[in-house]
């Protein structure tokens, strides 16, 4: 899609991290990543006691959200508490090509703090406790410490529709920003980069996580078909300011990407099931569907559309919504009757389902000939 992305920011409250417990002579312990510390060992004759106050033998004050796209963001503050120096590494737990951690072994003094900060790929996937790393901890000889910790990366998705046609550009932006904890506002810049003379821009900027923005704001671009626009999207934080900085371009062609992102989280409605019964009666050459289908997690639920799609003749397609839930039944053509002379032929109907602010997040789709023959049902993949 040609995306690239810029992230920064203020400094951020950190959530802290203490490890904790306590290993004996010749002891060692295995805690899961939400105890302190994954492993330790120390040798015979040692005996080194570690708990949850200052005294900790290893502090991690972790950064709540790492912003992606961008070098040295903060990741964690290691603090020895140890009476002894301790030889530190921190790694990124499957890193891609172009992520590093900043410093990624260093050596502390009793008492000593450091930041490590790092640098996050922007085509890494974002969301909740979606960066794993690990930090290791030792003396060089009777006492070592494993620690794995997470925090969460910010996510944008985007798809940009493509209105335009008779030479009068329009296009809608659906977006959905993740996985910001403190999320403030996303500003768009849309901008005709091909045709500096008539500065066809305009600037928006949203408080809702997700919705619809449509450019220009009214009216048309008349005569840019053809044109190339850049569109640059800003996600702020209440705490951090700017965690996304993404730059993407489209051609005013009538055509939308196909790789736009996918859209989805966990407060989203869901389809469950469809089924299409085909009333289609080939002797009058007369084709008739009906859609019943069953949605689950309806809170945030906009509408569905269903969309019956011949495969040969382009003028018999239809797309009608239902805002029925959590089930409901949809007739093609649309308010009953039949659609002539379009019987045997083969059709693609597809349900995709809608939030409330206008961004789709699920479909299914079934392919099926007007035969009279119901096709399998569509059912959700666990």
């Amino acid at each position: 899609m040609g995306n690239r992305r810029r992230t920064g920011g203020r400094s951020t409250t950190r959530r802290s991290v203490i490890a904790g417990g306590f290993v004996a002579v010749g002891a060692g312990f295995m805690l899961t990543e939400t105890g302190a510390f994954s492993q330790t060992a120390a040798t015979r004759g040692a005996s080194i006691g570690v708990g949850p106050d200052g005294d900790a033998l290893l502090g991690l004050d972790v950064a709540p959200l790492v912003a992606v796209g961008s070098s040295d963001e903060p990741l964690v503050d290691v603090t020895n508490n140890a009476e002894t120096p301790l030889e530190v590494t921190v790694e990124l737990v499957d890193p891609l090509e172009s992520e590093s951690v900043s410093p990624s072994e260093t050596t502390l003094q009793p008492g000593e703090s450091i930041p490590v900060t790092v640098s996050i790929a922007s085509e890494r996937d974002g969301g909740t406790d979606a960066l794993a790393f690990d930090v290791t901890a030792s003396d060089g000889e009777s006492l070592s410490v494993e620690v794995r910790r997470r925090t969460s990366i910010p996510g944008l998705n985007y798809a940009i529709i493509d209105r335009t046609q008779n030479s009068n550009v329009e296009f809608d932006v659906q977006y959905q920003v993740l996985d910001v904890p403190d999320f403030d506002r996303m500003e768009l810049f849309v901008e005709n980069v091909s045709d500096g003379d008539r500065n066809l821009n305009e600037s928006f900027t949203v408080t809702d996580p997700e919705g619809v923005i449509s450019y220009p704001s009214s009216g048309n671009d008349g005569g840019a078909e053809g044109s190339t626009y850049e569109f640059t999207f800003e996600v702020l934080d209440e705490e951090r300011g700017s965690v996304i900085f993404e730059q993407t371009t489209r051609v005013a062609d009538g055509e939308s990407d196909d790789d736009d992102d996918d859209f989805g989280g966990d407060d989203d409605p869901i389809l469950e099931s469809f089924t299409v019964t085909d009333n289609t009666d080939l002797q009058r050459d007369q084709v008739q569907f009906v859609v019943e289908y069953e949605l689950s997690n309806t809170e945030n639920f906009g509408h569905v559309e269903v969309t019956f799609d011949n495969q040969n003749h382009s003028w018999s397609d239809e797309t009608v919504e239902s805002s029925d839930e959590p089930t409901g039944t949809v007739t093609y053509p649309d308010g009953g009757g039949t659609q002539g002379g379009t019987s045997n032929q083969p059709y693609e109907i597809s349900v995709e389902v809608w939030t409330e602010s206008g961004i789709p997040v699920d479909s299914g789709s079934v392919t099926t000939v007007a035969d009279g023959e119901d096709p399998p049902p569509y059912v959700r993949e666990e």
